[in-house]
């Protein structure tokens, strides 16, 4: 029963996030986004640049953005907005983030996990990663042209919110569409520990890939994706929370290798591994 409650908890916040953040220039969190209870979000963060590291410090846990690309990809990003729609951080506007050089840069966010009851109204701590989106393309200053991922925190504080929520949106059949266009090198977003924490769905934190703009592992709308057999794109990942070294995270790769090296397309949908 605890899994079945917490998986509507879930779906609730998943779906009222990409409702306030589905125009991919001003994204919002939602007032009732906290998993357990409202959650109405104040932050006061002056500077989330800082969490953009070319090394992951250790024992912290960081999301790995790696470019396999034969071109160099620029990140353009926004974070840290308020419920109510206005800048709790300079950088809920569209900000340039780093450049990751052409076949293999890679750069770190150092990931800030959310640590609240599920009834506090303000961000705790300041700066918690929650509803960061990233766009990549091989132009600068584009927050609006280019493969987008989304990424918020689990909740250290919150015995049901201990789960990381990433996920990939192209909105490709989205109505209306979002200004843009939310493709243009393909991507993979995977759990560095390879296993799942989370059995409340067939599909636990399983890796999303995307090389296509229709790609069955993306928000393809607000509220959907392409995947029979997932109730939605945007899994409940408590995977990486724990002991288990660093960088403990994530790994977003574009031109992802093990699909390069295949000749074949990323595989999509998959169920993911329980941790044993």
């Amino acid at each position: 029963m605890r899994n079945v409650i917490f998986s509507i908890l879930i779906g609730l916040f998943v779906l009222s996030l990409f409702a306030a953040c589905g125009d991919g220039d001003h994204p919002v969190d939602s007032d009732g986004g906290g998993v357990g209870g409202t959650h109405v979000v104040i932050n006061t963060c002056t500077d989330y640049t800082v969490y953009w590291l070319d090394e992951c410090p250790a024992g912290e846990r960081c999301l790995t953005f790696k470019n396999s690309c034969s071109e160099d990809i620029y990140l353009m990003y926004n974070v840290g907005c308020n419920s109510d729609g206005t800048a709790g951080s300079p950088q809920c506007n569209c900000t340039m983030g780093p450049k990751l050089e052409k076949n293999g840069g890679v750069k770190y966010w150092k990931i800030v996990d959310g640590n609240y009851p599920s009834d506090t109204s303000t961000y705790e701590p300041a700066c918690l990663t929650e509803s960061l989106q990233v766009m990549a393309n091989n132009e600068q200053n584009e927050c609006v042209l280019g493969t987008r991922i989304e990424f918020t925190a689990g909740n250290s504080g919150d015995p049901y919110g201990k789960f990381d929520s990433p996920n990939i949106s192209t909105q490709a059949n989205a109505s209306p569409p979002p200004e843009g266009k939310y493709y243009s090198v393909p991507v993979s977003f995977k759990p560095d520990i390879p296993c799942s924490q989370d059995s409340s769905n067939d599909c636990g934190c399983r890796p999303l890939y995307c090389n296509k703009i229709d790609c069955p592992d993306a928000y393809l709308t607000p509220t959907t994706n392409g995947c029979s057999n997932c109730d939605a794109p945007g899994v409940g990942c408590q995977t990486t929370f724990g002991n288990f070294g660093s960088p403990a995270g994530f790994t977003i790769e574009y031109c992802p290798d093990d699909c390069q090296t295949t000749g074949g397309p990323c595989p999509s949908c998959q169920t993911a591994d329980l941790c044993s």
